[in-house]
């Protein structure tokens, strides 16, 4: 299969025709969407901060 015929397999499978769901926090006002890809972003910064740089080889000479 090739990778557009992929991609259009996958965005054909979701529905985009119906109103977003929504978190309420007070006056703050999310959708879901977006909300997910912000904790997304947020946990992989966490990991870029947290994990190690991976380490090259030692040469010796």
């Amino acid at each position: 299969m090739s990778a557009p015929l992929a991609a259009a397999v996958v965005v054909a499978s979701v529905d985009l025709n119906h109103t977003g769901h929504y978190v309420h926090w007070g006056v703050i006002q999310i959708s879901v969407a977006n909300l997910t890809v912000i904790v997304i972003m947020i946990v992989l910064f966490v990991l870029a901060l947290l994990l190690p740089f991976p380490k090259g080889r030692k040469h010796d000479d």
